[in-house]
């Protein structure tokens, strides 16, 4: 099913919950792409070609990269977390 739309979110540091700045979110393997605000927000215009089983990739320096498909996303509250190697337990 293809899927467009614009999807708005949030991405923020796992740990103490900041902003986090100038990260990528981008759809693998499309020219779909955008870098996160001074407040983490970021929105992605998807094209009509985009499935809802397509791949978001969320993607900072030190952070480790997450991956979720349009369609998980959709079902969450549209704030993504990432954290660095050393926070993971």
């Amino acid at each position: 099913m293809s899927y467009a739309q614009n999807i708005k979110g949030i991405l923020l540091d796992g740990k103490n919950n900041k902003p986090l700045v100038s990260a990528n979110v981008y759809i693998k393997n499309t020219h779909e792409g955008f870098s996160t605000s001074k407040k983490g927000r970021f929105a992605l215009e998807l094209s009509n070609q985009a499935l809802v089983s397509d791949t978001i990739y969320f993607s900072h320096v030190g952070y480790l990269t997450k991956k979720i498909t349009i369609l998980e996303f959709l079902k969450t509250n549209h704030v993504v977390c990432l954290y660095k190697p050393s926070d993971q337990q």
